[in-house]
């Protein structure tokens, strides 16, 4: 999966684009986030909350700070935009993963690692 972020007057945007079986596994953000799908159909799993499937047609989904989450692409050619407020060193990147595979850098995950 391929990933560009942009951070600017204090918003971190970063845009991901992959395939079925790609996406980012369980993390959590320190601030207020949202997730929204500009092609394909992606699998938003939220920690204690009912998985939701979401397309372009769907409206920007925030998650509030703190909560558990992963994102999983369905379609060929999906992309999804992650954005949050703060700085950088607030949200390290995360580092997307092919099917099958543990993230490798920037996520902070439900256990309190920071892995990079």
């Amino acid at each position: 999966m391929r990933v560009s972020t942009v951070v600017a007057y204090g918003v971190i945007a970063s845009v991901f684009e992959g395939a079925p079986g790609d996406g980012l596994p369980w993390h959590l953000h320190p601030t207020p986030h949202g997730h929204r799908v500009i092609r394909g159909r992606t699998r938003l799993e939220i920690k204690g909350e009912p998985t939701v499937e979401m397309t372009p047609a769907d409206a920007n989904r925030e998650l509030p700070p703190d909560i558990e989450h992963q994102i999983m692409v369905l379609e060929p050619d999906t992309i999804f935009v992650n954005m949050a407020a703060g700085s950088i060193d607030q949200h390290p990147l995360p580092e997307p993963r092919p099917a099958g595979e543990a993230g490798e850098a920037g996520v902070l995950l439900v256990d309190g690692t920071v892995v990079k």
